[in-house]
């Protein structure tokens, strides 16, 4: 914001530890430089101010939600297929089946390393997103929550019981 202030009335800026320094002086003092100025006033405007922050960091979240949601759902997917694979082997086999055996295997074996590659993704995104829930619960339940309910936001607006019904 400084930027563009400075490009419109075209005065220099400084940045520093010292303004920093300055700036959160007249932060903790702004009662006393305007008189007219009530402790409730400020109470109100800071709580506003770090509430419409909050709502600020929560919409960035919301763009990696649907990632993380699309991650989990093929997570699962992998999962559906590769348990679905089994054979059962109780009779003599062709070329064409030994072949065949051959490929589903190394379609497994390549599912199963692009199922690790996509829960390392979903670690690194829940610990980006939801860093504390990811710690409590494990990074894919964190990530299945999140998907069941629709997004982060969906999830910290939820009644206690309602993660209760979901998780149980």
């Amino acid at each position: 914001m400084g930027i563009h202030i400075g490009e419109v009335t075209r005065v220099s800026w400084r940045t520093d530890e010292y303004i920093s320094e300055i700036l959160r002086g007249v932060r903790i003092h702004l009662e006393c430089f305007i008189q007219d100025l009530k402790s409730m006033d400020v109470t109100k405007a800071r709580f506003r101010l770090g509430n419409d922050y909050s709502c600020s960091q929560v919409a960035k979240v919301e763009v990696f939600d649907s990632m993380a949601i699309q991650a989990i759902l093929l997570f699962d997917y992998i999962d559906k297929d590769v348990n679905s694979f089994p054979i059962k082997l109780g009779q003599s086999l062709f070329e064409i089946d030994l072949i065949n055996i051959q490929r589903l295997a190394q379609r497994v074996v390549d599912l199963s390393k692009y199922k690790s590659r996509l829960q390392e993704y979903l670690q690194n995104k829940m610990n980006d997103i939801a860093p504390n829930l990811a710690t409590l619960i494990g990074e894919v339940l964190c990530a299945r929550l999140i998907s069941h309910v629709g997004s982060l936001t969906n999830l910290a607006m939820c009644p206690a019981f309602i993660l209760q019904i979901l998780g149980g």
